[in-house]
């Protein structure tokens, strides 16, 4: 059963990773082989509801990729969405490397958790779509640049 709350967005999250990344053919009744460890009808219904939104939302050249798509499978349709649409160029690349090298500035102590999380979510992104990747030195030395000028740490009491 797929779980609801936040188990259940980090399983949706991982089974798209692991799908997007898949070079081969999404195949639902081989599906717990490929892509996750189990298969139930939760997986099969989610599936079939996902190829529902992307004909309902495709249209043209996108329209014929996700209709080619046999037995109703969202999943094998999202994954060859994402080969043919995904932007690898040079130039995002670039942009990516930039953003991965220049991280948001925080002003105060309580955003440093959420922009750590985005710039190694940011990280993950560049080396799948890129295959970039930043040496541990940079990885280290870059989290120090989130504190912007006007960052506010702590009061001298220890409270926030």
């Amino acid at each position: 059963m797929i779980s609801t709350g936040t188990k259940g967005k980090e399983d949706a999250k991982r089974l798209f990773h692991k799908v997007e990344r898949s070079n081969t053919e999404v195949d639902l009744a081989n599906l717990h082989e490929s892509v996750i460890e189990t298969i139930n009808d939760d997986v099969i219904c989610i599936a079939t509801k996902i190829f529902e939104v992307l004909t309902l939302l495709a249209k043209g050249e996108t329209f014929t990729a996700v209709g080619g798509v046999a037995d109703l499978n969202g999943l094998e349709a999202w994954r060859r969405l994402v080969a043919k649409y995904s932007l690898t160029t040079p130039a995002t690349a670039l942009a990516a490397v930039i953003l991965g090298m220049n991280p948001m500035q925080v002003k105060h102590v309580m955003e440093l958790g959420k922009a750590t999380e985005d710039w190694e979510t940011h990280l993950t992104a560049l080396e799948k779509d890129h295959g970039e990747r930043l040496s541990n030195k940079m990885k280290a030395v870059v989290p120090s640049r989130l504190p912007g000028r006007n960052f506010r740490g702590c009061k001298p009491d220890g409270k926030i």
